[in-house]
């Protein structure tokens, strides 16, 4: 009994001897990184940063920008942040949104400068919620991550060496911070929704440390979203209690997206599905429908379907038809997974998909996750022809070197209609001919000409309707 009682107190005496004062380790840390008394930070570097969600190949890393310039102004005060990045495709070519861009978030309201406006509405590519993301970015900063411990209910144990640290901010965001023997933080964690893969993690590491006047702040910053980097910074610059301004949000900012969805009838029992920056198109069969793209988040696959069933009352979607595996393309397909529908897309995706958009979605959960249902994928490679005899869609797999791998291309024969995804190939009314022509424009142009094809029009899931003529003028033909 004695030998029992004796377990039992040493068995206490080690938990008690892991778990630690948070509050005492947090104020440690402070001392150690130089920020008592912290309210805003400003750092600066260069390195690579990355374009999440618009990944080269299915699952793996994500689109890389040699990142010349970089600076963030973060104010923990008002939780808001700037960051402006100068970065290249490359060493030469245009990244989407410019070469020189402004990111923003203040409270709930994230915007982009891109030139000498701001976007009116931003929604991010990567199939983020853009000020959720930012929002989160604040508090996994080295500074943040322990001025949100500090404000929450902070719980501290020993793991080795080092002590991991976790709060629950007022969000409900679970963070976890690493602090090494030295009370200098080297990881940060936390995760948010996202619409294609559910709870995504979002990691930084911080290393080599150095004394930037009387803070301790790492030189060397790896921010990893999704399993893959999103930036790479080496730290030139760093300037504490700074002005950090943000500024204003600006009244465009903070009109709140509207969901609208136009459709037009494009050919027999087909219509062009639009209404935003992303299209979709529904094909009636004798019994069922075909969609093609469901782009953006679950909001946009709602409205999408909504305005479905009101033209083509009582029929079930059977399939869902995905271009390619960009998230803004991906976005939307668990909402039609969720009605039933089983996924098509080229057959080198499909294990990739069928991992990615059946992982769990516990932080937000969306009407797939409702319903307990999982995504069903099917893959093309090469052609797949869906037919009743009387209408017909014929699915091509094109390896498109100026964007995807492998991209899925729909084309109805009868009403002489092809579709493509982020290969803009038409031109402002009345601009001349390029010289040298668009290369994306030739390499559509030549991946229809190899299968024969014979097309009058070309639907955008981006853009409008062009015609064949506009095509050959973009391909210099």
């Amino acid at each position: 009994m004695k030998r029992a009682v004796l377990c039992v107190l040493v068995l206490l005496g080690a938990r008690a001897a892991a778990a630690q004062d948070a509050g005492a380790v947090l104020a440690a840390a402070e001392r150690a990184m130089g920020i008592v008394g912290l309210s805003s930070i400003q750092f600066s570097g260069s390195g690579a940063s990355y374009f999440v969600g618009q990944a080269p190949a299915p699952g793996g890393p994500w689109l890389r920008y040699t990142l010349r310039a970089y600076t963030a102004d973060i104010n923990y005060m008002a939780a808001a942040m700037r960051q402006e990045l100068d970065r290249v495709q490359g060493e030469t070519g245009v990244p989407f949104g410019g070469i020189k861009q402004a990111w923003f978030v203040s409270g709930k309201v994230a915007w982009n400068v891109n030139g000498p406006a701001p976007a009116a509405t931003y929604r991010d590519p990567s199939g983020l919620k853009t000020a959720d993301q930012r929002n989160l970015e604040i508090w996994l900063s080295a500074p943040g991550f322990i001025k949100a411990a500090k404000a929450g209910k902070a719980t501290a144990r020993k793991q080795g060496a080092n002590t991991v640290v976790t709060v629950i901010t007022p969000e409900g965001a679970r963070l976890t911070g690493v602090l090494n023997a030295s009370h200098l933080l080297e990881r940060t964690e936390g995760a948010l929704d996202n619409p294609v893969v559910g709870d995504m993690t979002i990691t930084m590491a911080f290393a080599d440390y150095r004394r930037f006047g009387d803070v301790m702040f790492p030189g060397k910053i790896v921010e990893t979203i999704g399993g893959h980097p999103a930036l790479e910074l080496t730290v030139s610059g760093v300037t504490p209690n700074g002005d950090a301004g943000v500024g204003d949000v600006p009244a465009v900012a903070q009109v709140a997206p509207v969901v609208a969805v136009t459709s037009e009838k494009v050919g027999d029992g087909v219509w062009y599905l639009t209404g935003g920056s992303h299209h979709s198109l529904l094909v009636e069969f004798t019994d069922h429908l075909v969609v093609i793209e469901a782009p953006q988040d679950e909001a946009r696959s709602i409205a999408v379907l909504a305005e479905i069933h009101r033209l083509v009352p009582g029929k079930p979607i059977r399939y869902v038809v995905n271009t390619h595996h960009h998230f803004d393309h991906l976005a939307g397909l668990r909402t039609y997974a969720a009605e039933g529908a089983t996924v098509i897309s080229a057959k080198a995706s499909q294990p990739y998909y069928e991992q990615a958009l059946n992982a769990p979605h516990t932080i937000a959960p969306d009407r797939l996750a409702k319903a307990g249902k999982k995504v069903k994928v099917e893959g093309v490679d090469g052609k797949r022809v869906l037919t009743d005899g009387t209408q017909t869609i014929e699915l091509y797999v094109v390896t498109m070197a100026t964007h995807a791998e492998a991209m899925v291309v729909p084309y109805m024969p009868k009403a002489k209609l092809i579709v493509q995804a982020d290969l803009t190939v038409t031109l402002p009314p009345n601009a001349p001919t390029p010289a040298p022509a668009n290369p994306v424009a030739v390499e559509f142009y030549d991946a229809i000409q190899s299968r024969t094809l014979d097309v009058a029009r070309i639907a955008g899931i981006h853009g409008r309707i062009s015609s064949w003529t506009e095509l050959l003028a973009a391909a210099g033909k």
